[in-house]
């Protein structure tokens, strides 16, 4: 049996930072074991058109004290290139082009009702509250109406298309598919970098973790294999793997393990990965946080659609006004329109001829399992009556990710949902025995869903095990 001070369980942000941040200090006896072929984890950076496309996390949010803008800069990666914020074309779904101007300050007074949110639970809510985000938004939103009610020129089917395009982007951000669903406690841990928020880098994201990589001695690592089991009954720690090349089972003993594995795998494999089974305070934390799928959608055209005035394109969907495509009965789409969910259509600054859309939640899964060309007729019909005066052309392709048929992730991100607390993730966090440390963004409950927080949280797992070996 091959012997190894410390092994960390998979090569995405958490792993590579754990690794780097033992080489930095010259502990060198340590195992990185990937189940795919792959570095990233849920960064996953494909080439496209003499550019690339981020199929995972795309941005680095915050460049003031964040780790991961710093890291970046010193290696020359970020893109420098100043985004000038340009118009966006706003369309209700039978084809009413909207004001620009009327709906960006409808867009600023709901932005407030988000911003004041902190401060009311805060200074309203006790510690042990069961409140949800959804709840707490649509009350504030129902005052905004009532103000605006009295204005006999504001469409309040308008306002409320505006305000539901508004929660649909916090959906996204937070992975969570029903804001009722999201604790108000739990998102107001959440912690923010100062500065630009949707930096990018030249190449994406995959640069960075190459440099990361290329730190790392090859005889280190070993892809394609799978961690089947932790055997923590006694010390040294027993681990099985299997190769998923040639099948052939590997047994490794160890002092550590850095655990990475996202929250959508350890639900569904943690009885199955440690021996004895984690204890039940563990269990709890894995099964109470909410792990949520985002997915994009990038609609790619032969040329550019816009001038470098428009960021894209943004239907907003009204509840009175029924809808339907000429292509529901070919795909037969009548029970599932999905593409209701398909609000927001973003240039990507890198490639001007692409549109990215992200989708949340079972639409976001729904679309994993279409056909392409019925994701061409979708969106391109979809665009077409929405914004028939622009006369846009058929998308040539469409590229989507699957983060729900991706086996070692399972989803994309974590979320505090209504039944959990910080308490689980603290709890989550706390390392076995001393001898099992958890790792990765759901980890960490200020910086949740986040590069940075993967980042953090592998270094500090890797810090505990350096002074515990030091003692």
């Amino acid at each position: 049996m091959e012997k190894t001070k410390i092994l960390i369980v998979g090569a995405g942000m958490s792993g590579l930072s754990a690794c780097l941040k033992l080489i930095e200090t010259g502990n060198t006896d340590f195992k990185l074991i990937e189940a795919s072929d792959r570095i990233g984890g849920r960064i996953n950076t494909i080439s496209f058109d003499k550019s690339y496309i981020e199929m995972g996390a795309q941005w680095i949010h915050g460049t003031k004290k964040n780790p991961i803008f710093e890291l970046s800069k010193s290696l020359n990666l970020l893109d420098d290139k100043k985004i000038v914020e340009g118009s966006v074309h706003y369309a209700s779904q039978d084809g009413t082009q909207l004001n620009e101007d009327f709906v960006e300050k409808i867009f600023d007074k709901i932005e407030n009702i988000f911003d004041n949110l902190e401060d009311l639970i805060e200074n309203e809510l006790e510690d042990d509250c069961e409140e949800n985000i959804g709840s707490l938004l649509d009350d504030a939103f129902i005052k905004i109406l009532k103000k605006l009610k009295t204005n006999e020129n504001i469409n309040i089917e308008v306002l409320k298309s505006i305000y539901k395009s508004r929660c649909n982007e916090e959906k996204v951000d937070t992975a969570c598919e029903d804001l009722r669903r999201l604790s108000a406690l739990g998102w107001n841990e959440y912690e923010y970098f100062d500065g630009e928020q949707y930096t990018r880098l030249k190449y994406g994201y995959l640069k960075l973790l190459e440099y990361f990589f290329s730190q790392i001695p090859a005889k280190n690592v070993l892809f394609n294999h799978l961690v089947t089991n932790i055997d923590w009954s006694e010390s040294p720690l027993k681990i099985s793997c299997i190769n998923q090349s040639n099948k052939d089972k590997i047994e490794l003993a160890c002092d550590f393990v850095i655990n990475t594995c996202s929250i959508g795998y350890l639900k569904n494999y943690h009885y199955k990965l440690f021996s004895p089974n984690l204890p039940l305070e563990k269990i709890k934390a894995i099964e109470n946080l909410g792990f949520g799928l985002v997915n994009k959608l990038f609609v790619c055209f032969d040329k550019p659609l816009f001038n470098k005035n428009y960021e894209g394109l943004k239907i907003l969907w009204r509840d009175d006004i029924e809808f339907n495509l000429d292509c529901d009965k070919k795909w037969n789409l009548e029970e599932n329109k999905f593409y209701r969910s398909l609000d927001n259509f973003e240039v990507l600054p890198n490639l001007p001829s692409v549109l990215v859309c992200f989708v949340v939640g079972k639409d976001a899964q729904f679309i994993e399992n279409l056909d392409e060309d019925c994701l061409l007729d979708v969106v391109s019909e979809l665009l077409n009556k929405c914004f028939f005066k622009l006369n846009l052309p058929k998308p040539k392709k469409i590229i989507r990710s699957k983060w729900s048929q991706d086996k070692y992730a399972l989803g994309s991100y974590t979320y505090v949902k209504i039944g959990s607390s910080i308490r689980d993730v603290k709890e989550l966090q706390k390392p076995l025995n001393n001898s099992i440390f958890f790792c990765g963004e759901a980890t960490n409950y200020k910086y949740m869903g986040t590069v940075h927080g993967a980042y953090i949280t592998g270094r500090d797992a890797a810090n505990k095990i350096i002074r515990m070996i030091k003692k």
